[in-house]
């Protein structure tokens, strides 16, 4: 019986930290947003904008994909 019982806790504890891990990834970055000095902004594919204190120097390619 008191296996049962830790593996109970076990289940419970595994699916609260999941959820907490899926909410935690869901939220969004409010640090970025909030950066009104920048000197250069740059907008990606997906709309996200980045903020930098001067223009970038050199841009580095990823993957071919991505270019």
């Amino acid at each position: 019986m008191p296996k049962q019982k830790y593996q109970k806790i076990i289940t419970a504890l595994l699916l609260c930290l999941s959820i907490l891990l899926i909410v935690a990834g869901c939220s969004s970055d409010s640090a970025q947003k909030s950066n009104s000095t920048a000197a250069y902004t740059v907008t990606d594919s997906q709309g996200h904008k980045l903020y930098f204190k001067e223009k970038p120097q050199r841009i580095i390619s990823m993957s071919i994909s991505t270019d």
